[in-house]
């Protein structure tokens, strides 16, 4: 818990966002938000909010990293996909070729 709580804090901290409150007010803050935020695990479909959380924050955060990571490899830096090319050669010593390319570039 601590491990997330300082995570979350490091983000918001160095976003900028909260320039006008200490380290410790956004502890605060942030642990009220969590604790507003889990009052609804203790109700009585508090087992259908769990399984609700549960399901999004694992199964479709996942895909839509893996989907903004192949968008910014093919299209925000297209330079990248070139290297990419190279260490994926170096590592398992296949060769992507066009069709992978477009498949990735097009289709994903």
């Amino acid at each position: 818990q601590f491990a997330a709580m300082e995570n979350v804090m490091t983000v918001v901290y160095d976003s900028g966002m909260t320039r006008k409150l200490s380290k410790p007010k956004l502890a605060a803050v942030i642990c009220s938000v969590n604790w507003l935020v889990g009052l609804i695990f203790i109700t009585f479909g508090g087992i259908y909010w769990f399984n609700l959380f549960d399901y999004y924050s694992c199964v479709i955060v996942l895909f839509v990293v893996a989907l903004l990571e192949c968008v910014g490899l093919m299209w925000v830096k297209k330079d990248a996909f070139e290297g990419f090319k190279t260490e994926v050669f170096e590592a398992t010593g296949v060769s992507i070729g066009k069709t992978l390319t477009i498949m990735w570039k097009f289709v994903d």
